[in-house]
């Protein structure tokens, strides 16, 4: 019987710091009219937080907003099933203790993403947003 748990295997001549990687996935759903056109944007709070975003959609379409901006992604009825929006996030100023981000659609904020630098410098941030008209 399977408890869900797995055992990591572990790779004796790789530094910790780069066996682990943090995911914190979320998953959003929102209506839409069916001619809105779909923009996702980026918001780095703090200052010196960085960050790449890859958008893609159910039709196999990517995008990518590199740090902070946003991305005309088609308009709501193109984009059926879920899109996945994937992230890395970084902070190379040794005073900033915290990773944060924000993420919106069509100017409202979807996922506010905080996290501990001390838990994973380059944390990985999914989405599944799913549209529907």
């Amino acid at each position: 019987m399977s408890t869900g748990r797995q055992r990591l295997k572990t790779f004796p001549n790789l530094k910790q710091e780069t066996a682990i990687v943090m995911l914190k996935k979320y998953e959003v759903s929102r209506t839409l009219a069916a001619d809105d056109m779909v923009n996702i944007s980026v918001l780095y709070p703090d200052a010196g937080t960085e960050g790449s975003m890859v958008i893609t959609r159910q039709d196999g379409e990517i995008f990518e907003i590199s740090d902070e901006g946003g991305a005309n992604i088609g308009l709501a009825r193109e984009l059926g099933g879920t899109t996945c929006l994937t992230s890395i996030i970084f902070n190379l100023d040794p005073g900033q203790e915290r990773l944060r981000m924000n993420i919106f659609l069509n100017g409202h904020m979807i996922v506010e993403h905080a996290s501990a630098k001390s838990q994973d410098e380059h944390p990985t941030v999914k989405v599944e947003l799913a549209i529907s008209v």
